[in-house]
């Protein structure tokens, strides 16, 4: 009877380690995600950028996701996105033209950059050339919002680039590193030897994105203030969205 039960429980393990052992194989799927019927940047424009961006970082895009939206429409009027999110099941890489694919409503981004980190969703800009990770302070992100909060409010009526808006720097992608440094205190003339850069150009760089600013306000409530916490804690999983789909599911229960 012992040798029976023996035999069985090295079957379930071996079950158990043959299913851990392949969904570790399962390779991590990139996506592109476009927006269609906008006034800023047309879909075509935004699949040129996204695929410039994915052969000069060696990414290869397994499948493209179109999601048709004015760009003032709210987030709940949006059933693809919403589908688009629920399709994530974690661990994928995103590639986007730029914030507003997701959304222009800062309180909606936040929302749903939070979902995207909570399901370990490695997110792309490939206009800014950033890359947004799970680990990364949500901090690092207050300055990007600043520029796309400002953006939004100077942008013109009429199509064309909005006044006051800025451009992608080279220093983008080190913007989490600089900003770390910055609440640790280092001088700009040592961080600017630490990323192997001139000091001027980067002095400039964190001038006109008040970086500054927001380190010394993470640097002030680095022990209360959630804009210190990482994108997403590893204590809580859920996804901020998770009403909004909820609604969204009732939704299409009752089409």
């Amino acid at each position: 009877m012992l040798g029976v039960k023996k035999i069985f429980l090295t079957i379930l393990l071996t079950l158990v380690l043959t299913f851990i052992v392949n969904r570790a194989k399962i390779p991590v799927m990139t996506i592109a995600l476009l927006r269609s019927a906008s006034k800023l940047v047309s879909a075509k424009e935004q699949e040129e950028v996204i695929l410039t961006y994915a052969v000069a970082n060696n990414l290869v895009i397994e499948r493209y996701a179109t999601e048709n939206s004015p760009v003032k429409k709210k987030l709940e009027d949006r059933p693809k996105l919403l589908d688009f999110l629920q399709s994530l099941t974690g661990g994928e890489t995103l590639i986007i033209y730029d914030f507003w694919v997701l959304s222009r409503r800062i309180d909606e981004l936040v929302k749903t950059l939070s979902c995207m980190m909570s399901k370990s969703v490695t997110l792309h800009l490939a206009k800014r050339a950033l890359i947004l990770r799970a680990s990364d302070p949500a901090g690092a992100l207050l300055g990007l919002l600043a520029e796309l909060r400002e953006e939004v409010r100077q942008e013109a009526p009429s199509v064309g680039r909005p006044k006051g808006s800025t451009s992608g720097s080279q220093f983008d992608n080190s913007r989490a590193e600089i900003i770390k440094r910055l609440c640790e205190g280092e001088s700009v003339t040592r961080i600017a030897q630490a990323l192997g850069v001139p000091r001027s150009s980067l002095n400039d760089y964190i001038v006109s994105r008040n970086l500054k600013e927001i380190a010394a306000k993470l640097a002030s409530n680095q022990h209360s203030d959630p804009t210190a916490m990482p994108l997403s804690d590893s204590t809580e999983q859920e996804c901020p969205l998770e009403d909004v789909l909820t609604q969204h599911n009732l939704k299409k229960g009752e089409a």
